[in-house]
């Protein structure tokens, strides 16, 4: 790791290369690493345009929660904004069978899309490993986007030193790789 928080390797005591230059010279795609190296949440949109994060409980152990977790029928609120969630309060939304949450816009800002977003005409409007902006936010809710996929990164479970150390290697494929090695 260098003082950026970026990963480099040395190969035979050369000069520094990112990581990721490696691993795309051995075949690796962008995508395939992001998925390898990082858990997802998925986001739908309803029809009326509201947002809901899926519940994987795996990942809300332990985690603080970044919003009130309420179930949308009777309102009953299991976890306060900025609570730790414990493994009781998860136990009882399974046993409720909570399975998503209803979330705003600006918890989705800032977040880093898992996936490409294609618009009909199967053209990417916006790309994998883009942090997501109020702009890009309009964009999916006019091309009528009904689920997509962030990445999961929490800061202590899952750092982003890997996603920015793709954004700063300029190897788009696995022979500009090889060449820059």
């Amino acid at each position: 790791f260098d003082n950026k928080d970026l990963e480099n390797v040395r190969i035979d005591r050369r000069r520094k290369l990112h990581a990721t230059i490696l691993l795309k010279a051995l075949g690796y795609t962008g995508e395939e690493l992001l998925r390898q190296f990082y858990k997802t949440e998925q986001i739908s949109i309803s029809k009326n345009g509201s947002f809901q994060l899926v519940l994987n409980y795996d990942l809300l152990r332990g985690q603080r929660a970044s919003y009130d977790i309420v179930d949308p029928k009777s309102k009953k609120i299991y976890v306060k904004k900025n609570r730790r969630i414990s493994v009781g309060a998860i136990r009882q939304m399974q046993k409720d069978g909570l399975k998503f949450q209803e979330i705003d816009r600006e918890f989705i800002i800032g977040k880093v899309l898992a996936e490409n977003i294609f618009d009909a005409d199967k053209n990417i409007i916006i790309p994998i490993n883009t942090e997501v902006t109020d702009e890009h936010i309009n964009l999916i809710l006019e091309e009528k986007i009904s689920n997509f996929e962030i990445l999961f990164i929490d800061g202590i479970n899952a750092d982003s030193s890997l996603r920015e150390t793709l954004l700063a290697d300029k190897a788009e494929t696995q022979d500009e790789a090889i060449i820059e090695i």
